[in-house]
Order: C-alpha cells, then structure tokens, then sequence
C-alpha cells in the first residue's frame, strides 16, 4: 500500500503538505477515543457499579483486540492501502460512536465498544508505515522521530480538546449521549481527511506471483522445444496477448493421443484449478478496461477479432484427435457405451460445455457489441467447474477412511 512518488515538476516541498494531511487524520483519530473514559465517568453514573466492576475484564478485552487487529490492518492495507484502512476503520468508529451514544444496557454498550475499539485502532496501528512512505528517503529518520513526538503530544492534548462535553453532559448542560456523539463526528472527520490521502495511496496494485519450479520447467521445455503443453494459463495467456497484438499465429500444440496422456492425467487435472483461478482473475480487470472509453473498446474488439480469426477453425485432423481422446477418456474412467441412453450423454455433454459467447461466435456482431456478458458466464462456467472439482476431491478423501470392515449389518453379530 505504498505511497505515489512524486510527479516531475511536482514542488520538492509537497510532502509536507501530505504529512500535515496526515497529522490533521490521526490529531483527529487521538481525538475521538472517549469511550472508555466515558464509561469511567459518566458509564457509572448510568450503568452503575457494574460498569466500575468490569473495567478490568474490558480493559482485558481491548487488549486481546489489539493483538488481532494488528496483523489484519497490514494485511489489508496491502490490498486497499494505507489510505482506505484509514477511511474505512475512523468511518465505521464514526458511525459505531453514534450506536454507542444510544446504548441503554451495560451489555450492549460493552459489546459495541469492543467493537469500536477494532475499527479505532485500524489506522493507528499503520502511523509509522504511513509516515515511512510520506517522508523523503534522506530525511525519513528525522520525520519518524518527529512521529513519535507528535504522537506524545497528541496523547496529551487530544482528550482536552473534547472534554468540555464529557463534563457539560455530567453537569446536565448537554443531552445524553452529547459526548459520545462528538467522539463519532470527530471520527468521521478523520476518515475524511484520510479519504483525501487516498490521492496519495491508491489501490495497491497486486503483485504477481514468482513462476513455481514447474512453471520454470515448462517455460524451458517450451523455449527449447516449442511443446507449450505444460505451461501454466498465465505462461501462456502472455505469449498469446504478445502473439495477438504482433498479428502472429497464435501458439499451438498437437492435442495429441489419449495414450500419451495417461500418465499425466493427474497433473493436467491439478493444473485446471490454478489455471482457471488465474483465467477468472482476469476477468474483472477486462470488465473494468471495457467501461473505460470508446478508444478502449476499439482495441479490446480488434483483439477479439484476431482471436477469432486464428482461433476458430477446427482443421480435420484436430476434430479426429479430440473426437477420439474424448472417447478414449470415457472407456478409461468406466463409462458404458453412449448408444444405450444418447440423450443422456448428450446432454451431459452440453451441460459441461454450455453456449459461452452472445452469438455463438467470438467476433459475431452481437459479441462484440458487448463482450461483457460473455466474460460473465465464462466466469460463471470456469467457478463452476473449480466447485465441482473440490466436491469430487472431498468425497473421493472422504471414501478413503471409510473401510468396510468397521460396518456390520443389522442382525449380524
């Protein structure tokens, strides 16, 4: 979740106005903590000495949520950024603030606090990584000790600025309610102030995944040999887009025999669900440039058009292969000859490979008018297909520690 670098002919000076963002964002966050100060003083007056009693066990409480809150506030700020923990953590403070003020048992209100104390401490635990990337590498050192002492004094003056309500509230000057209310508009004011430093930490990008050995394998055999057989949906999802936009033949490899393949059919299998999981993860990203402008779509549809182009004749002998490995596979995984119930297979059959593309035909007018529906049921298609392949895999372990010596039946001793 790392900060934007500086733009050329950007100001040198204009990190500063990002860290005085950021300051004005956690000045407000140390602002709206009141809650548990409020249950100390005006949490007794309308809870009771219940409340006094259990301080300690919440105080515990908050302290076990500390601990989880933490990794799961890097984790995330790795997927929506520094930012957007920040936005999303003192928004829902703001909002759980609000809930609170209208708490009338002890009970619910303990639980919205513990609640509250997760979402108040999401940004906070992100201060010194935020200041890391704001700071300019020569000076980091200097601007993290400058953090450290403006956390100091914020520690200190942020409860008086607010305290004013707590004590109006206990003298009767305010409703009830009037201080946790403050707290919640103070938060919010700090995911606004957080939403603006958005510009500055946008949406990490994410990080593709370093080839695996076998990926590494494939890739050599391909290079060496020209044989793709092996490579992952990723590998070769490259070398066909390179394929596309050069307006080269798109890479191909034999579909071969059934016999050859016997003795990879597990790993052909196993690759399918990380293949697919990576041919899903495409999807969104396709949507997202479709929407993006007419100029966009012009080059997405000229694409579609080359693919349709080198990828929709099936020669003779490639129809042979597949007609025959198909049949193959069916006689090696037990089925009975399909003439007994035609329909049944058949239907099977287009059931497994439903019509995918508006039109029929990639580059038909309707498709490329918009190929979004399409996407969406390939997306559908291939879940579908990751699903039912965990299915068969959970009943096949399951079997395996069924043993038929454990059952006896009924009426046998």
């Amino acid at each position: 979740g790392g900060a934007k670098p500086a733009q050329e002919g950007e100001p040198k000076n204009r990190y500063l106005m990002w860290i005085f963002l950021f300051w004005t964002a956690r000045f407000l966050d140390r602002t709206g903590v009141g809650q548990f100060q409020y249950l100390q003083t005006q949490g007794v007056v309308v809870f009771g000495e219940i409340a006094l009693n259990l301080l300690p066990i919440i105080l515990v409480c908050m302290s076990l949520i500390a601990v989880l809150v933490i990794p799961v506030s890097i984790k995330y700020s790795q997927v929506i950024g520094l930012a957007w923990v920040g936005v999303v953590g003192e928004s829902c403070a703001g909002i759980t603030f609000f809930a609170l003020s209208e708490a009338k048992s002890f009970w619910v209100f303990a639980a919205i606090m513990l609640v509250l104390q997760a979402f108040s401490m999401a940004a906070g635990v992100l201060a010194n990584s935020t200041m890391i990337e704001l700071a300019p590498k020569a000076r980091r050192d200097i601007w993290i000790g400058y953090q450290g002492a403006f956390s100091q004094l914020s520690s200190a003056l942020c409860p008086l600025i607010i305290m004013p309500f707590l004590s109006g509230e206990m003298e009767g000057l305010f409703p009830s309610g009037t201080y946790l209310k403050v707290n919640g508009a103070v938060c919010l004011g700090s995911g606004v102030a957080y939403l603006v430093l958005v510009a500055k930490f946008p949406k990490p990008k994410k990080k593709e995944l370093p080839e695996t050995e076998e990926e590494k394998a494939a890739m050599i055999e391909f290079t060496e040999t020209g044989n793709a057989k092996f490579l992952s949906a990723r590998q070769l999802h490259k070398i066909q887009i390179q394929h596309l936009k050069d307006g080269t033949p798109l890479t191909r490899t034999p579909w071969g025999k059934f016999s050859d393949d016997v003795a990879d059919l597990s790993r052909i299998q196993e690759s399918a669900r990380d293949n697919l999981a990576y041919l899903r993860s495409l999807v969104p990203e396709r949507i997202k440039r479709w929407h993006q402008g007419e100029a966009q779509r012009e080059e997405m549809r000229a694409m579609i058009k080359a693919w349709a182009e080198d990828n929709s004749h099936w020669p003779e002998e490639t129809q042979s292969d597949v007609g025959r490995w198909f049949v193959e596979w069916l006689q090696h995984a037990g089925y009975t000859n399909p003439t007994s119930n035609g329909n049944l297979y058949k239907t099977i059959i287009m059931t497994a490979f439903p019509p995918l593309t508006p039109g029929g035909h990639a580059a038909s007018e309707e498709n490329l008018l918009n190929p979004v529906l399409g996407w969406l049921k390939m997306d559908r298609w291939m879940g579908t297909y990751i699903h039912l392949d965990k299915l068969n895999a959970r009943e096949v372990q399951c079997i395996r520690y069924f043993r038929l010596t454990h059952f006896r039946l009924a009426g046998l001793s």
